[in-house]
């Protein structure tokens, strides 16, 4: 009766430590529930609705596509929660500096002063924003559901324009249902969306200079990773649990593909990472798709992080966060949760720590290697 009254009292504060990591490289600096209690029995409301965890200067941002975007803010050595939009968070949004841009799920997109914590403009939308946002100087660029790309001043967010990017006559009254935050360089815009489609606009006028189809086998398949090789001359993408493919970024013409079910990717100083739905994590060469090496998982991994010293961490769908060593996928550590972690967890330099989220709706912040300071006060 104790020890259970002793586990309640720890998951009121953010959930129990485990007993089974098998070293002390991660250990818990704090941990806070941002639901009730009552929710700890079950997956809380952030489970499948976590868009991801920002960081903006001793505050970590959350965004929910239930719940909007929440502060959280050094109180009195805890955490407090302050929800800045509420009713919801439609899509990635663009943190820079103080000053973050966002789609709501009424269609608006807004932009919010986190240090005055004052809205400065928002703009009602005719289709809500559908991918990540991503900025450019004085302009804002993201894909809508309706299909259309849009430039909006990220001064007033007045519209600028709006160009269709569907192609081909079964895809012209298709929705866009989600994608990655569009690219910019020279003087090109290259987006992705959710019906198989890769296209390049001119980022002056939105023209579309061209566009690819990557079928797999059969009909459609949603794109939903993209993001430039080093040299900006190349670009990956991905269909969902199928494949990771180069390609020109002149031309849109494949340069190699690779069939590997891919969760997540992203690119690292030299090589390719990726989080398989096999339950695997995988380093791949960048020029040529080799597989550098391949580690199996205890779960889905989020995106991968790259930490200090070669080595890299991930949330799992199965519970805890992981260190492995980047150079052969060896496991150096293992945090424990009593739930999945959401989404890509944050590295703290300042700190040296790593943040995430999990199912319970309970944030943890855990030191890496022992050399942090308390960011918002120990909870433990």
């Amino acid at each position: 009766m104790k020890i259970t009254l002793v586990c309640f009292i720890i998951l009121l504060l953010g959930g129990c430590q485990s007993l089974e990591s098998n070293s002390n490289v991660l250990k818990r600096r704090w941990a806070r529930n941002i639901v009730s209690p009552q929710t700890l029995s079950k997956e809380g409301p952030f489970a499948h609705e976590t868009l991801s965890l920002l960081k903006f200067e001793d505050h970590v941002l959350v965004q929910s596509r239930k719940k909007g975007l929440i502060l959280l803010e050094p109180w009195g050595g805890f955490l407090k929660q302050i929800v800045l939009v509420p009713g919801g968070v439609s899509s990635e949004s663009f943190l820079d500096g103080e000053q973050i841009y966002l789609g709501s799920q009424d269609s608006s997109l807004i932009s919010y002063n986190l240090k005055t914590k004052n809205q400065v403009w928002e703009t009602q939308l005719d289709a809500d924003v559908a991918s990540g946002i991503q900025k450019h100087g004085e302009h804002l660029y993201f894909l809508n559901s309706a299909g259309r790309l849009n430039k909006v001043s990220s001064k007033d967010g007045s519209l600028v324009w709006s160009q269709d990017v569907r192609r081909g006559q079964a895809l012209e009254s298709m929705e866009i249902l989600g994608a990655p935050k569009p690219l910019i360089h020279n003087s090109k815009i290259y987006v992705v969306n959710s019906l198989g489609q890769l296209s390049a606009h001119d980022l002056v006028s939105g023209s579309m200079q061209w566009y690819k189809f990557y079928d797999y086998n059969s009909g459609i398949q949603d794109l939903d990773v993209l993001f430039f090789a080093k040299d900006k001359q190349s670009l990956f993408i991905s269909q969902f649990g199928l494949n990771l493919i180069k390609v020109s970024a002149h031309t849109g013409e494949k340069i190699w593909t690779r069939n590997l079910p891919v969760s997540k990717a992203t690119l690292g100083e030299n090589s390719l990472w990726v989080s398989g739905t096999d339950q695997k994590i995988y380093k791949l060469n960048s020029s040529s798709g080799e597989t550098l090496w391949s580690q199996k998982t205890s779960g889905i991994a989020t995106e991968l992080v790259s930490l200090p010293g070669d080595q890299m961490a991930f949330g799992l769908s199965d519970g805890g966060v992981e260190v492995v060593s980047s150079q052969d996928g060896t496991s150096l550590s293992k945090y424990e949760t009593l739930a999945s972690v959401s989404s890509k967890p944050i590295w703290e330099t300042r700190t040296g720590s790593l943040i995430f989220l999990s199912a319970h709706s309970v944030v943890y912040s855990v030191v890496f290697k022992n050399t942090s300071k308390p960011l918002f006060g120990l909870l433990n």
